[in-house]
């Protein structure tokens, strides 16, 4: 004997059994807001492992230049000049939700140190000028950063430090020495790529100021365990006056490789070329 087949639609069945179960689901969780997140962060940790990933990159960018064609390497030599810019979008990022947190200015100020993309750099500026301007130990390492950076917006990062009113006070003593000296360093490097006379003229002008002045804080180091504001001043005071192109070179004496002593002046009128070395 046969049985009839029946066939039927599971469809329905489907939607009955689904339907209470899709109505009992749990709600999904609430996403965290910025102020939770920043609650549960450690600053410190945080940026110690962004900077971990920036390094990371920078290794595996080494790597791949090292195994590169010369085509390539222009390439990659490109790239690198952007490497750090989403690390420090990320620092940023930490700065905003933890305001005033002590652990935030060496994060910005490596941001000054390390990425060279002007707008980024920017915001780091502005959030450290105005969350930290009463900090003099944050003014005085946005100076050092600011200092020795190669970026061509490190000249108006100087005169905004040094216009703020707490770098006048004798807490930012130091602070104020760097950023004098960092401006007065700046400003003569631009000469270098301006064009117009005149505007040279004022820039050298400003830069041999700002270098006289610096030369008063001989109490400031440039840099820890590097020599002082004053003595960095002098120097380039002195590259200023008197190493220029068409100057005069001032005399110097030595030995030559059979001990005889000599001076640079003994050959004056004729052709010499210096070879200055050495090792570290």
């Amino acid at each position: 004997m046969h049985l009839p087949m029946i066939r039927f639609s599971l469809l329905p069945l489907l939607a009955i059994v689904a339907s209470p179960a899709t109505a009992m689901q749990d709600p999904p969780p609430a996403t965290e807001s910025p102020a939770t997140q920043a609650a549960d962060e450690d600053p410190a940790a945080r940026f110690e492992e962004i900077t971990d990933q920036y390094r990371a990159a920078r290794n595996a960018w080494f790597e791949r230049y090292q195994k590169a064609s010369e085509e390539e390497q222009r390439t990659l030599g490109a790239e690198y000049a952007s490497l750090a810019d989403p690390y420090g979008e990320k620092l940023l990022a930490l700065a905003q939700r933890h305001p005033g947190s002590s652990d935030i200015p060496p994060a910005l100020n490596w941001i000054l140190a390390n990425v060279g993309n002007a707008t980024i750099q920017a915001r780091a500026v502005n959030l450290l000028l105005e969350g930290y301007d009463g900090d003099a130990q944050a003014m005085l390492e946005t100076a050092r950063s600011l200092a020795q950076s190669r970026e061509p917006q490190r000249v108006e990062f100087l005169r905004t430090l040094l216009a703020r009113p707490a770098l006048n006070t004798e807490s930012h003593h130091a602070a104020r020495a760097v950023a004098t000296y960092g401006l007065g360093s700046a400003l003569r490097q631009s000469v270098e790529s301006e064009k117009d006379p005149k505007r040279r003229e004022e820039l050298t002008n400003e830069a041999l100021r700002l270098l006289e002045a610096a030369t008063a804080f001989e109490d400031v180091e440039l840099f820890p365990g590097y020599k002082t504001v004053a003595s960095a001043a002098s120097a380039e005071l002195f590259e200023q006056r008197h190493l220029q192109v068409g100057m005069i070179a001032p005399d110097i004496e030595g030995e030559d490789i059979g001990g005889t002593t000599f001076k640079l002046s003994d050959y004056r009128g004729k052709v010499v070329l210096l070879d200055f070395w050495g090792n570290w």
